[in-house]
């Protein structure tokens, strides 16, 4: 409406947000952008801005409506089709270079309804054996699985070529260090295959996850197109010789990973060769 601010806020930001002082009243009430990744809240132009949203850009009810309009926010259709974009992209298939692990690296990819809620902000589904992947622990119990196997390699097939500027994963588990900390991202073309990471794509961001087994974790990355992705595992949380806390760290483990398509935007800076520019990382 013409009189209400809006702005714009970070999925991290809604705990943030007192609904006492807003227009929505409640997470369940606000629209979410296609990747989960943000939503918007509004308030009467002719009230003092909350404190939580201070500093923060604000848009009028134009402004906003050209943002939400967009593919960020708006569903838009693969070219030549009638198909939806879906803004999530899992891959069809996962191979990891562990061996003797614990719980299958193929319950990284289970995708919508299996390994996450198809709805907004897409919470993580099951537990245990059936909805998470973890490496056997080959020093045992208290040891670095790093420093005992080596760093974990994943390769993810996306199926064909695909513009991506973000991977999103969804983690392994609160009450150990099992879960993955730091890791790097490679990306190969179709024609390259497998063996030609770094070929072509220059790209080699490092970024880094929080211990959660619940909340979508979304991290950004220059936009590049590629087939495969290759995440490696440079350190989980242990810490304290094991005994942190949380204890933990002889093994390896995740919940589930996806991608996004960036906006058309930043598919044709990909596609003129600046894949190489510099990844953002979400705090």
């Amino acid at each position: 409406m013409p009189n209400r601010t809006y702005v714009i806020i970070d999925a991290s930001d809604v705990a943030d947000v007192d609904f006492s002082q807003v227009l929505e009243t409640s997470e369940n009430t606000v629209r979410w952008s296609l990747d989960c990744t943000q939503t918007f809240v509004k308030f009467p132009n002719n009230q003092p801005t909350p404190s939580f949203l201070e500093g923060m850009t604000q848009y009028n009810y134009a402004e906003i409506l050209a943002i939400l309009d967009g593919p960020d926010w708006t569903w838009t259709f693969e070219p030549g089709t009638d198909l939806p974009r879906d803004p999530l992209i899992t891959p069809i298939n996962v191979m990891t270079t562990t061996t003797g692990d614990l719980w299958p690296v193929s319950n990284l990819v289970q995708g919508y309804g299996v390994g996450f809620e198809a709805a907004c902000p897409h919470g993580q589904l099951g537990s245990g054996g059936s909805s998470r992947w973890v490496t056997g622990a080959p020093g045992g119990y208290s040891s670095n699985f790093i420093e005992a196997a080596g760093e974990p390699v994943l390769t993810f097939d996306l199926g064909s070529d695909k513009p991506i500027n973000r991977i999103h994963i969804w983690g392994y588990s609160i009450t150990n260090a099992n879960g993955v900390q730091d890791f790097s991202l490679s990306f190969a073309t179709d024609a390259e295959g497998t063996d030609g990471f770094g070929t072509s794509i220059t790209s080699n961001p490092l970024l880094s996850l929080l211990i959660d087994d619940a909340s979508m974790q979304t991290n950004g990355f220059g936009a590049v197109t590629a087939r495969y992705v290759e995440m490696t595992v440079h350190s989980n949380y242990f810490s304290n010789g094991g005994f942190g806390p949380p204890a933990g760290g002889d093994r390896v483990g995740l919940g589930e990973v996806a991608f996004s398509i960036p906006e058309p935007s930043s598919v044709l800076l990909g596609f003129l060769g600046l894949a190489g520019l510099a990844f953002r990382r979400r705090r």
